[in-house]
């Protein structure tokens, strides 16, 4: 849909297990392998837009690296992409985020519930470029 609206873009999958079962290692096997693609991008094509996308994990994953970790039971607490390595980005895009935390000025979804794995810190999110479609009965 993006691509067809917008002539010359592109589109790149991130490859992680995205698996259930060790899903604390598979979401941060996730949030480095998308910053791994977003920062190899940017270099390749430094004057290129970005739009960062997720749905359930994956949107947990996007969230992770633009906002970085700090899910409650996520041990392994990290920083946001960096400033240089995240100028290019100018939208993320979350569905059914597991990490959803409600009432932020980005909700666009029905849910007045917070995920299974709310953030506890949302300074470092980017509100002005990130909208989150989470409803109330995602789960």
């Amino acid at each position: 849909m993006v691509k067809q609206a917008i002539p010359g873009s592109d589109s790149e999958a991130v490859d992680y297990p995205a698996t259930l079962t060790q899903y604390q290692a598979s979401e941060q096997s996730g949030v480095a392998a998308m910053t791994k693609l977003v920062q190899e991008y940017t270099a390749r094509c430094p004057d290129s837009k970005i739009a960062v996308m997720g749905y359930s994990q994956g949107a947990q994953v996007a969230a992770d690296m633009m906002c970085g970790v700090s899910e409650r039971g996520f041990s392994n607490a990290t920083q946001a992409l960096s400033a240089a390595d995240s100028k290019n980005v100018v939208a993320m895009v979350l569905m059914g985020d597991p990490s959803h935390v409600s009432g932020q000025s980005f909700d666009a979804g029905t849910a007045k519930k917070t995920g299974l794995f709310p953030r506890q810190n949302l300074a470092a999110c980017p509100a002005a470029q990130t909208v989150s479609f989470c409803d109330d009965n995602d789960e």
